[in-house]
């Protein structure tokens, strides 16, 4: 996790910025099974290496239902979940469980880089995500107000944005880079 203050302290404002592994992990899964993506989301990256298994109907809606308990479960605070996909208070379909714990090596690998000749992804997501700061610290500078914001990052091709609460968010690397970004943000954190 990444955190940025400002000073003197006590600290007016506070963002911190966090790379999800569960959510990276749901979304690579959702893309080594070859499920829809999301609309507006596209992609991982840094593609996911597809199963054998091709996604049916009911895969993809116990996807979704997943990455929905996933994005509710955000209401409590950062992504704590157990490594599973049939953790305490999440519903998921057997058949989704199953290809979850079949290929985790392979999640594994993915996160954190073995077998590629570069740092692991969590490295390199969590370099972007200290660069791309400085939006959500000039945004709650400029307001003058005490805040304290926590950004999830996913690292998605598309422009992925959805507000937990009015101090928690989780956009995409696509959506953080976009020009209408910090507005987005105000709008969410700072609601008229």
């Amino acid at each position: 996790m990444y955190v940025a203050t400002s000073s003197p302290q006590p600290a007016r404002w506070r963002v911190a910025v966090d790379t999800p592994r569960e959510l990276h992990r749901a979304l690579f899964f959702r893309d080594a099974l070859r499920l829809p993506t999301l609309p507006g989301a596209g992609h991982l990256t840094i593609p996911a290496p597809e199963r054998s298994t091709e996604g049916s109907d009911r895969l993809a809606l116990a996807w979704s239902h997943w990455w929905s308990s996933l994005l509710a479960h955000l209401r409590g605070g950062p992504v704590a979940l157990a490594a599973h996909a049939g953790a305490p208070g999440l519903d998921v379909d057997p058949e989704l469980d199953r290809l979850l714990a079949d290929g985790e090596g392979e999640f594994k690998r993915w996160w954190t880089g073995a077998g590629r000749d570069q740092r692991g992804h969590k490295l390199e997501l969590a370099h972007a995500a200290r660069k791309a700061t400085r939006a959500e610290a000039d945004l709650l500078a400029s307001r003058g107000q005490q805040v304290l914001l926590a950004v999830d990052v996913i690292s998605l091709d598309g422009p992925f944005r959805h507000a937990v609460s009015r101090d928690h968010v989780v956009v995409s690397t696509a959506a953080r880079a976009q020009a209408d970004y910090p507005e987005w943000l105000a709008r969410t954190v700072f609601p008229t």
